[in-house]
């Protein structure tokens, strides 16, 4: 494998292991200094922290790569996980990956939900608790998921059809018969019947449906926080209630940004150039250093921005430090002068 390739592989492990540490860290803190305000909203952050847990040990494992070639793009199992898996278990396990994105989205839109109705529709939360309501956004869940799931996959059969396009690419940068290789991804454009180069009509619609099924969770999250913020702004609630609704925003905001931005936009820019012939190779496993991170970042945003979990977390580091200053003093201060202070 080129040398980037190693090094990048780095950078995803330290930062995965370092988003499980401070994920785990984040649960004990959410389920310790929560606010009793914070009601059921406290699961609901327990439940995320849990799954920016998931996600890196289960990119961590799987250690997927990314080539683009042409007109298609490709994941793959780059992990030494790859050489006792089988061809089928392992596109398996990349649909999974690609599905605990549209997964994370899911669950930031229904925390945007559940802020938008304890803050601006109040008189809304008897109607929730009703069955058929959650019924009713089980099923949107599943629905949204499989979608996702089965685009994914529908796009995937023109390149594992036309293994040979990327054959040579495959064997060149990462030693790997591409034959048993494991490959979720899309060949936009191939030779018709005439020899004629063409767009894949399939691939285009699934990546457009993908890109739909993203941008409409945006919409929702924008609308959500624009309400939020103008009933935030014009309403008589205390200053305390308010400033936590509003450090909870900002959370959310923050916790919006980072899979969009550190995920999204990586997995954005492999699908363009895919789909514009633009070459990036092996180096496109570099957009993984950011991927791996989000997950870090989003850790360190929802600490940062709810006041109560930031003092928390610098009272224990004060403790942390006093404790290990006062036992560093002890071991280097001679008898005699511990015998004169006492």
């Amino acid at each position: 494998m080129p040398a980037h390739l190693n090094f990048s592989h780095t950078i995803v492990m330290i930062n995965t292991s370092l988003a499980i540490v401070a994920n785990c860290g984040l649960v004990r803190v959410i389920a310790k200094h929560s606010r009793p305000e914070f009601g059921r909203y406290k699961y609901l952050m327990m439940l995320f922290a849990t799954f920016s847990i998931i996600f890196p040990l289960f990119h961590f494992v799987l250690m997927p790569g990314c080539h683009v070639f042409g007109y298609s793009y490709a994941f793959f199992v780059a992990g030494p996980i790859g050489d006792y898996i089988s061809a089928s278990v392992g596109q398996y396990l990349i649909l999974y990956w690609c599905l605990l994105y549209n997964q994370q989205l899911i669950l930031i839109v229904f925390h945007f939900l559940y802020r938008y109705i304890v803050v601006c529709r109040f008189h809304l939360i008897p109607i929730f608790k009703r069955w058929p309501i959650r019924l009713l956004l089980f099923s949107y869940v599943i629905i949204d998921l499989s979608a996702w799931v089965g685009l994914f996959e529908i796009q995937s059969w023109s390149l594992r059809g036309n293994r040979a396009y990327i054959k040579s690419e495959f064997w060149q940068y990462y030693n790997i018969n591409i034959d048993n290789a494991s490959l979720v991804g899309s060949l936009f454009k191939a030779n018709d019947t005439n020899g004629v180069e063409r767009y894949m009509g399939r691939d285009v619609i699934c990546w457009m449906v993908i890109c739909t099924l993203v941008f409409y969770k945006f919409c929702i999250m924008v609308w959500f926080t624009m309400n939020i913020h103008r009933t935030l702004k014009y309403s008589l609630m205390s200053h305390r209630a308010k400033q936590m609704q509003t450090d909870l925003l900002k959370a959310l905001i923050a916790q919006t940004a980072c899979p969009f931005i550190l995920e999204g936009a990586p997995c954005i820019q492999c699908t363009i150039c895919g789909f514009f012939g633009i070459y990036v190779g092996s180096w496109q496993n570099y957009g993984f250093v950011f991927v791996s991170s989000y997950p870090l970042m989003d850790a360190f945003s929802m600490t940062y921005f709810i006041r109560d979990y930031r003092r928390a977390v610098i009272d224990r580091l004060k403790q942390t430090f006093s404790s290990a200053s006062v036992e560093s003093i002890e071991e280097f201060t001679p008898p005699k002068a511990l015998y004169l202070a006492s």
